[in-house]
């Protein structure tokens, strides 16, 4: 069996200004909140005995500073390997906008009749999102391989783009996938069944 546990970063100094539309914002460093809850995160994973044999990362600095805190707290000494397909959904020329100026009558009707297909301009649909997250997933994994060993691969990523995996994988509506909740340090675990990846559960939090 091969667990996928994909991992949204703690809370970032983007998130803490949530009337900024962020977009990938790899620059963002996480707050001392968010060194918090990463740690609690390493705990929590220690506590249910759930061991990375593998670790990846988004390039995303808020990204890498979770997985820091969190495998230093297990006493993990995985280096992530850093994959650019692991990023946040890319919201354009959006980036830096007021969200509740940006997401207007015209857009919110707009999206209404796009759907998983809208995108800001210059930017990254959710269905772009889904496949580009999968296509990762497929690549990386031989799902017809045969093994012997559980493997427990850590994602560390982002909350959006983890709902559109599991919106492809299930052929969610966009109303699903972006009501769906994946919290700070939230993690979503994805496992092979009937020779296709499915989601286990999404935006589970640590105790």
């Amino acid at each position: 069996m091969t667990e996928l546990y994909f991992i949204r970063h703690a809370e970032s100094q983007a998130n803490a200004q949530p009337h900024i539309i962020g977009g990938r914002s790899n620059h963002s460093p996480i707050t001392e909140k968010g060194v918090e809850q990463a740690k609690q995160l390493g705990r929590h994973f220690l506590e249910k005995d759930i061991i990375p044999t593998q670790v990846f990362a988004s390039p995303a600095v808020r990204t890498l500073q979770t997985a820091r805190y969190t495998l230093r707290t297990m006493g993990v000494k995985l280096t992530p390997k850093i994959d650019g397909d692991l990023q946040e959904i890319d919201q354009g020329d959006w980036v830096g906008q007021n969200r509740h100026e940006t997401y207007n009558e015209a857009t919110l009707r707009e999206i209404q009749r796009l759907g998983k297909d809208f995108k800001a301009p210059g930017g990254e649909s959710m269905n772009e999102g889904g496949e580009r997250m999968f296509g990762w997933v497929d690549r990386t994994f031989d799902i017809t391989e045969a093994i012997t060993d559980t493997q427990r691969v850590f994602v560390f990523t982002h909350g959006l783009v983890t709902r559109c995996l599991a919106s492809k994988l299930h052929n969610w509506t966009h109303a699903k996938t972006f009501e769906k909740s994946t919290d700070n340090t939230s993690y979503s675990l994805f496992v092979p069944r009937d020779g296709k990846w499915q989601l286990e559960y999404l935006g589970r939090k640590p105790e």
